[in-house]
């Protein structure tokens, strides 16, 4: 990031943040026995209810790089189709080209 003159800030990794939710009861941050989109990452989803956001707080979780669909243009790119992806090509950021 500071190669490009960027910085990164993450709020949520605030040594006071952290420390807060590590003193919350297990049951408040996640609730398995309620279904995918409702009891995963439950405090966060409570969170985005309180901030007005009620229909991104249902959305059933993905990790980034399959909630924005780029390791399937990453596998396409690199072996020609999705079904070839083995989970650990790489992009070249200079030239864009996959390995």
């Amino acid at each position: 990031m500071s190669d490009h003159g960027r910085e990164a800030w993450f709020p949520f990794l605030d040594e006071g943040v952290v420390l807060y939710l590590q003193s919350l009861p297990l049951a408040l941050k996640v609730d398995m026995s309620l279904p995918p989109g409702e009891g995963d990452k439950r405090i966060l989803r409570l969170a985005a209810q309180r901030a007005g956001l009620e229909d991104a707080a249902l959305f059933v979780k993905r990790a980034i790089q399959f909630g924005t669909r780029i390791a399937k243009h990453t596998n396409v790119a690199a072996y020609g189709s999705n079904r070839k992806g083995k989970g650990t090509t790489s992009v070249n950021p200079v030239s864009g080209d996959c390995s």
